[in-house]
């Protein structure tokens, strides 16, 4: 989850480039199909095999283009409760797709818009779709029940903190590469989505 979070990042970033839109369209779709084989079959070789390709396509893409308000949120999350990163980021992922999404659409970002509607194909979402932005969300908040993914709760984060992690996770590098600029409520709104 953490691979498919350093390309959906990357990919969304205000910073994203041809380099890493080459990078992210080749390996999103990679981490797309065989994330649910290679975690249902830990000896199935070619889901394995994609998803190394594309945990390591999402590292050069991260380098190059920042990340977003999952890494943004997970860090301090991760230092406050010591869960795994990786559970953090699927726990985060969707919630802040779809805040981003909103936040675009209510500041008319049509650049982000389109990326958000590539998104939804390279998910594997019907390229005649109406609204392939939605097929992205949709996609994500599945795998994550398709998966039994916990949330932030079940990882030892408290409501209580719920302030102090948002303000904390302002402050983190990985926010200036966010797709949009989100205040400390919104941040909280996804905590309480991801809970």
């Amino acid at each position: 989850m953490d691979a498919l979070t350093q390309l959906i990042e990357p990919f969304l970033s205000c910073r994203a480039n041809p380099l890493t839109d080459a990078l992210c369209r080749q390996a999103i779709p990679l981490v797309a199909r065989s994330i649910e084989p290679a975690m249902q079959d830990g000896d199935n070789l070619a889901a394995r095999t994609e998803l190394a390709l594309g945990s390591m396509f999402s590292g050069m893409a991260l380098a190059n283009a920042g990340l977003g308000a999952v890494h943004g949120l997970a860090g301090p999350i991760g230092g406050w409760c010591g869960a795994a990163h990786g559970a953090i980021c699927a726990a985060l992922l969707p919630a802040v797709t779809r805040v981003n999404h909103e936040e675009a659409v209510d500041r008319n970002q049509t650049t982000t818009l389109e990326r958000f509607r590539v998104l939804g194909r390279l998910l594997g979402g019907e390229a005649d779709s109406e609204d392939p932005a939605a097929s992205a969300l949709d996609w994500l908040a599945q795998l994550q029940r398709r998966l039994s993914l916990p949330g932030l709760q079940a990882l030892g984060v408290a409501r209580a903190d719920f302030a102090k992690l948002a303000a904390q996770s302002l402050q983190s590098s990985s926010m200036k590469g966010n797709p949009v600029k989100l205040s400390e409520e919104k941040l909280i709104e996804i905590l309480q989505a991801a809970y």
